[in-house]
Parts: structure tokens; sequence; C-alpha cells
């Protein structure tokens, strides 16, 4: 009789630490799956912020963008021919056709392809000339992307100037559908985006006096 007892405890005993061990082993899998899913759902995020940061910082190169720029780089051809036209050709002491789009009249010298390299104009790091304009972030101060909008912090200056007057934008206004520059050098691509009813369809429509942002296509509206 006790030793009947006694093997009814152990195997209650067993029992009660089978269906314990299996409840543990449940029980870990379950967290084990919740912190897989917490860190899928995290990993997602994280790329969609990577993603949508990468628009302004280091944008991947656009097929169309890369195009124009591999095609022509770095030379405002769109200024060339605007401004051979006008009488104030006279006021630009730089040879048009070797005008870097976006690079301030003050530091064309500074663009100039010596040895193959260029250094960055503030934070002084050496890039391959080659990496000058091709629509990423190299240097901290955004300078090797003056034609682009890769570098949010660097700016691109008009060949002449805003409608306000100021002499330059910010980057990320490159190419975005509205011309912001009279030159109309901001948008060399000449995208055409959706229309919007703050801003005139586009500078063809509008009376040739018309001074302010407007549409793609660009024309030439400075006075």
């Amino acid at each position: 009789m006790i030793k009947n007892t006694l093997i009814s405890k152990v195997f209650r005993r067993k029992r009660v630490f089978i269906v314990a061990l299996v409840f543990c082993t449940v029980y870990l899998l379950y967290q084990l799956f919740i912190i897989t899913s917490l860190s899928s759902a995290v990993t997602e995020t994280e790329k969609v912020r990577v993603r949508e940061r990468s628009k302004y910082l280091y944008v991947d190169p656009d097929d169309e963008e890369q195009a124009a720029l591999k095609a022509k780089p770095r030379v405002n051809h769109f200024a060339n021919d605007k401004v051979k036209s006008s009488k104030r050709k006279a006021k630009f002491k730089q040879p048009l056709g070797k005008i870097i789009l976006g690079v301030s009249k003050y530091d064309f010298k500074l663009y100039e392809d010596k040895d193959s390299k260029f250094r960055c104009l503030k934070s002084g790091e050496e890039i391959p000339y080659n990496q000058v304009n091709d629509d990423y972030c190299d240097c901290q101060d955004g300078s090797d992307e003056p034609s682009t909008d890769a570098c949010p912090q660097f700016k691109f200056h008009c060949v002449v100037k805003t409608f306000d007057g100021h002499e330059s934008i910010p980057s990320s206004m490159v190419n975005d559908g509205i011309c912001d520059c009279c030159d109309g050098s901001d948008e060399y691509l000449n995208r055409t985006h959706l229309s919007s009813p703050l801003l005139p369809q586009n500078g063809k429509s509008q009376p040739s006096n018309y001074k302010g942002p407007y549409l793609t296509p660009c024309i030439w509206r400075c006075g």
C-alpha cells in the first residue's frame, strides 16, 4: 500500500513536471514570437524612416537626373542659351558655358577640376572630382552637390536671382517642379508636377511682366 502510494506520488510529480515544462516551453516560444514580431516591425519602421530620410540626405540616384547630369555634367547650357539672348549678358564675367549649376559666382574657382580632386568648401574633406554632382552627399557641408537636391544643408545659387531678390534657394527646392529662380536654372530638368491652386500653371500662360514662382516649364523672367 505504501509502495503504491509512493509510486502514485512519483507519477503525479512527473506529470506536474511535464505539464510545467510544456507550459514553460509554450510560454518561451510565445515570448520569442512576440520579440521577433516586434523586431521585424521596428526594422520595417526603421527602413521606412531611412527611406524617408534618404529623400533629403542621401537620395538614391534618379535615372532621369543622372542622365541629365552625365550628358552635360556641371555645365549650365540652359543659362548659356538664355543669357546669350539677353542684353544683360555683360553682367556675367565668367564664360557662361562653364557655369556650374547652383554654384555661387564667387566660388567658381573652388570647383575647378584640380588633379581630379575636390575639396569640400567648409568641412574640408577631399573626394574624387567625379563624385561632384553625383546626387550623393559626400561632403559634410553638402558642397559636392551644388546642382542637385541631395544635400538639404546646402544652397543652390540661381544664375541671376530668385523672384524675391535672393541669390539662392534651399537645395531641396531644386527640380521640384516650381520655378523659383527668375532664370529658371533651378528646374533644369523641367519636370512637370501636379497643378497647384497657389501657383500659375506655367510661365508661358502668364503675362510677360509676371514676377513670382510658377510651375514648370520655366522661361526667362528676370527683369
